[in-house]
C-alpha cells in the first residue's frame, strides 16, 4: 500500500516544516542515493561499510519501490531544497508484527530512515523527519508504526 500517494508519482512533499520536506523518492534520485550509500558514516548505520551501493545496485533495489511494483514506499528528505536523507514505509508482515509483540490483526507499517549527508548528522534533523513522516503516515490511517534503528539494535547488543 503506497499511502498518501493515490498512484501518482510526483515529487509534491508530503511534509514540509520551514526548511525541511519530505518528497516521494524519483528515478532522479539514484545517484545521490548511490552516493549516500558509498559513504561510511551512513553504511555503518545502513548497509556493509565494506560494500558501499552502486547506481545499478541502487536501481535494482529501488526502481521498483518508485515505480510502485512493491510494497516499499521510498521518499527523500531535503533540507532547503538539497537532498539530504531517506524514509521509507511498508506494512509489516503478520510474523514480523509478532516479532514486535503486535497482534496479527492489526496493520502495523514500519518505516526505515537515514540521513545521507553527514554533514547533517546531529542537528535534530532526524527527530524532525520521523516526526513529519509520521504525521503524514497518521492522516492516511496508520495508527501502529514501528521505528528500526541500527543505531539503536547494535547499542542494546
Amino acid at each position: 500500500m503506497n499511502i498518501g500517494t493515490n498512484g501518482e508519482r510526483s515529487e509534491v512533499a508530503i511534509a514540509s516544516n520551514l526548511d525541511i520536506s519530505i518528497r516521494r523518492m524519483t528515478q532522479n534520485d539514484f545517484d545521490v542515493m548511490s552516493e549516500w550509500l558509498s559513504t561510511k558514516e551512513v553504511l555503518e548505520f545502513y548497509g556493509d561499510v565494506d560494500s558501499p551501493f552502486t547506481v545499478e545496485q541502487i536501481k535494482r533495489k529501488y526502481e521498483p519501490r518508485v515505480k510502485g511494483d512493491v510494497p516499499v514506499s521510498p521518499y527523500i528528505v531535503e533540507f532547503k531544497q538539497i537532498p539530504i536523507g531517506f524514509m521509507q514505509h511498508y506494512k509489516l508482515s503478520g510474523e514480523e508484527q509478532k516479532e514486535f509483540g503486535y497482534p496479527v490483526n492489526l496493520n502495523v507499517y514500519c518505516i526505515d530512515q537515514f540521513i545521507g549527508d553527514p554533514s547533517y548528522f546531529n542537528r535534530g534533523i532526524g527527530t524532525l523527519m520521523v516526526q513529519k513522516f509520521l504525521e503524514h503516515l497518521a492522516k492516511y490511517g496508520c495508527r501502529y508504526c514501528c521505528v528500526r534503528s541500527r543505531a539503536l539494535q547494535s547499542k542494546s547488543d
